[in-house]
């Protein structure tokens, strides 16, 4: 058996990112990918990205109206009242176009007093959405959307290139939860754990691309049962990788092979505090950082995803600027609401990712 110092010894050899935390004994016969019989990942996102759209975006004309969600209000509801002007959107517009290199069109440059109106409505965003702590009830809601999840379903509307008649569609989650908020630096986040047998590529993402979704535009629990039912194909954006991680392999077959032989078990709980702190230290901070150094007020993107990494802001910009094709992903999940087709929201993530496999993509 290696000394009891070697894990030790060896993490003074790797950089603070790399960590071993133990060592113990399997079989010959043990292969880590094969014995792998299910996976956690954990899923991490600001909690203001649950808030409605801003007024005036597209997707503001798509949200259902509350009296029509059959549930109480909530503080999200008005969170925008006080800090988004009607004209909120022409400045922004006008503020960004003028610093494009391109431009499709020259539009009027802000006055002096319209650069100053339009400055202290970014500063006043910026300090509201971090300050933002999301509510009991939105947060309950969210818990019982994502609970939908569990079990065995068919997720062809939450991968890519999974014809719905195929059997690879079927995958079965064993267990999804939302701890409490999580407090990173001044911004509030929620911390999505999803325990699943297996995952085909970019199911995860999509998963919660489809909660922000169902919250966001008030589309409730239906629209959730709608992308596991539907043989139709529903276009779901992906939630950002940015907030992915693979957090443990589980070998639940492997160690009562194990204990069988008197060896020890392959768990993960003596690890546990050791994992938390490893990553707030490394993965929570770095994720905060990255999101905190960037500017949340650029005009929503537009034109072709190939090549784009999203940011969580710029992701619901992308959500709230998107139109879709009449019968496709927000006049599926909001009935009634149909946008006119501008182009193909599904057609560009094919030709993002033409390589397809089981799994999802994420840090680990």
């Amino acid at each position: 058996m290696p000394s009891e110092d070697l894990v030790e010894k060896m993490n003074s050899l790797l950089p603070p990112q790399i960590r071993l935390w133990g060592i113990q004994r399997v079989n010959n016969s043990f292969n880590s990918h094969l014995h792998c019989d299910s996976r956690v990942y954990e899923y991490i996102l600001p909690s203001h990205c649950f808030l409605p759209p801003k007024p005036g975006s597209t997707a503001a004309s798509c949200v259902i109206p509350l009296e029509s969600q059959n549930r109480p209000p909530e503080p999200e509801d008005t969170f925008w009242d006080s800090i988004i002007d009607s004209d909120y959107f022409s400045l922004l517009r006008r503020y960004t176009a003028n610093k494009k290199e391109s431009q499709v069109e020259r539009l009027p440059e802000l006055s002096k007093e319209e650069l100053e109106r339009f400055e202290n409505i970014k500063a006043k965003e910026t300090a509201e959405i971090r300050a933002f702590r999301i509510s009991p009830a939105r947060l309950e809601r969210i818990r019982a959307l994502v609970k939908l999840y569990q079990g065995t379903h068919n997720f062809h509307n939450l991968t890519i290139g999974v014809p719905y008649n195929s059997s690879q569609a079927k995958r079965y989650i064993i267990a999804i939860d939302i701890g409490e908020p999580h407090l990173i630096g001044s911004t509030e986040w929620l911390r999505i754990k999803i325990h699943g047998q297996s995952f085909m590529l970019h199911q995860i993402r999509k998963m919660i691309g489809a909660v922000l979704m169902a919250i966001r535009y008030g589309a409730g629990e239906e629209s959730i049962r709608m992308t596991l039912t539907t043989s139709e194909n529903m276009h779901i954006p992906k939630a950002p990788a940015q907030g992915l991680l693979l957090e443990r392999p589980i070998f639940s077959g492997m160690a009562q092979k194990l204990e069988k032989t008197g060896n020890e078990a392959l768990h993960w709980e003596p690890y546990e505090e050791k994992i938390e702190k490893f990553k707030d230290d490394f993965i929570y901070k770095s994720i905060f950082r990255e999101t905190t150094s960037e500017n949340v007020y650029e005009l929503p993107f537009s034109g072709c995803m190939a090549n784009r990494v999203f940011r969580f802001h710029e992701f619901i910009n992308f959500m709230d600027s998107f139109r879709y094709h009449k019968g496709k992903g927000l006049s599926m999940f909001v009935q009634g609401k149909e946008e006119e087709p501008v182009e193909s929201f599904q057609k560009e993530e094919e030709d993002v990712d033409s390589i397809k496999g089981d799994g999802d993509q994420a840090m680990s």
